[in-house]
């Protein structure tokens, strides 16, 4: 079953680790018992709608999760696109890394796309938090490299070991680059609401003087305590005379 492309484990997960656990110190580098993994993985495959994620605990939610990601039959970046990645961090600069990594994610078969986007978005969450959970975008890399990219092919150790620093560092990059945009629009929906206060303080300030003007004007006894001058009557009557 899907939600807007994602499997529903992975939506409802998502979910309930971003409404209790974003501020969870450790929050993925935890890992849960594996007797209650064990014991809510059977519930999923049994029923996967009926499960109430909102009351497991966030390191069950956070294992599960990883769990999902790590047991897919091919991983989420696709084998197809494993050395058009590697490759990708032998880049020269950061940002060259990061458009070139989401060149390479936005070629991904449907699905896979809409997954690690879902993934991507959620991490860059985890990681804006840091201050609180002390997970940040290398911190995340770190744990998810592993689950959602590696190799199809046997590499001799050294090449192994070079690998896994790779893979490491084009996830990092893939995050840092959602984060910076997840900051981006947080930025332009702040201003849109510092200046919709402004446009609504003006407004406010605008119809409280129209009010003001109205009240005045409708009042007949505004002008009645104006005493008469005499010299507009003298001159009334000089009028008159001529």
């Amino acid at each position: 079953m899907l939600v807007n492309g994602v499997p529903l484990v992975v939506d409802r997960l998502i979910q309930a680790i971003e409404h209790d656990g974003l501020f969870t110190e450790g929050l993925y580098r935890k890992s849960a018992a594996t007797s209650k993994v064990r014991e809510v993985k059977a519930l999923i495959e049994e029923d996967c709608a009926a499960v109430q994620y909102a009351e497991l605990p966030v390191h069950v939610l956070t294992t599960l999760l990883k769990a999902f990601l790590r047991e897919l039959p091919e991983p989420l970046l696709t084998y197809d696109a494993y050395d058009p990645l590697l490759h990708a961090s032998h880049l020269p600069d950061v940002w060259e890394q990061q458009e070139a990594a989401y060149k390479i994610i936005s070629n991904l078969p449907e699905l896979n796309l809409k997954l690690t986007s879902r993934l991507f978005f959620h991490l860059a969450k985890v990681a804006h938090l840091e201050q609180h959970n002390r997970m940040n975008c290398n911190s995340l890399a770190i744990v998810f490299s592993p689950c959602i990219i590696r190799c199809n092919r046997s590499l001799p150790v050294p090449e192994s070991l070079s690998d896994v620093s790779k893979q490491t560092l084009i996830i990092e990059r893939a995050i840092s680059k959602r984060l910076e945009d997840y900051r981006d629009t947080l930025s332009r929906i702040e201003r849109v609401d510092s200046e919709a206060a402004s446009t609504a303080a003006k407004l406010h300030h605008l119809r409280e003087s129209k009010k003001a003007a109205q009240r005045q004007s409708s009042n007949p006894v505004a002008g009645s305590n104006v005493k008469p001058d005499p010299r507009m009557a003298l001159h009334e009557y000089n009028l008159e005379e001529r």
